[in-house]
């Protein structure tokens, strides 16, 4: 246990600090230049950061019938194959917004009631919330979080950019308290790695101009793995 705390400390602190307001200007780091200063975990931890981080890329895709069942999958085998906390709740914070995101457009679509049961991903918590208030901005939901209600509005008048932006910052406040506690340990590599996913999402979000270049670089990154 001494050793993986010994090694945790010497990765962290080589670390470049990502706290403080999302419009900050953080010094930027690559997913390339990330794993190079996570290389000394253990496999077994090096593997759940990467196996985060792909999921980050699918949670990321087009919301679609299709590609919602390949992410469900994907969510499905990452909640059977990780029993860390951090881990599991990452995921399904991520996964919830995304099911709400697609709700939403469902609805400005026409959907007039809540989809079927396996449409929800049978969430429990969630789902009976959704179904008895189908109707209202947020689906009720507002144990996870109040500012649904703007995605609504934003969902409506089809403001793709202010939706991604409202979307970066729900997050960023999100992870920084799920920071607290955790200093020298696998469960602050893995925030870290949110932190610097939602930076660099919140950068293209921000400077439209350089999408076109960025985009490539987050492509090339994205079927780079461990070398």
């Amino acid at each position: 246990m001494a050793s993986k705390k010994s090694e945790y400390y010497q990765i962290i602190t080589s670390l470049p600090l990502l706290q403080g307001k999302l419009s900050s200007d953080f010094e930027h780091m690559s997913r390339i230049n990330f794993n190079k200063h996570i290389e000394g975990l253990c496999d077994e931890d090096f593997e759940m950061v990467r196996d985060l981080e792909n999921f980050l890329i699918w949670e990321r895709m087009t919301i679609s019938n299709a590609n919602d069942k390949e992410f469900q999958k994907q969510v499905i085998e990452l909640r059977n194959k990780y029993k860390n906390k951090t881990f599991t709740a990452i995921v399904k914070f991520s996964t919830h917004r995304r099911l709400l995101l697609g709700l939403l457009r469902k609805r400005k679509a026409g959907l007039t009631e809540a989809p079927s049961d396996e449409e929800l991903w049978d969430f429990p918590d969630i789902e009976y919330n959704i179904k008895h208030n189908w109707d209202k901005t947020d689906f009720g939901l507002h144990h996870i979080g109040a500012n649904l209600a703007g995605f609504d509005k934003l969902t409506q008048e089809d403001e793709a950019l202010d939706m991604e932006k409202s979307i970066l910052q729900l997050s960023w406040t999100y992870f920084d308290k799920m920071a607290h506690g955790h200093y020298f340990d696998i469960d602050f590599i893995l925030i870290y790695a949110m932190r610097r996913s939602i930076i660099e999402r919140w950068s293209i979000a921000t400077t439209p101009q350089d999408i076109t270049e960025k985009f490539n670089t987050l492509a090339l990154e994205a079927i780079n793995g461990r070398n």
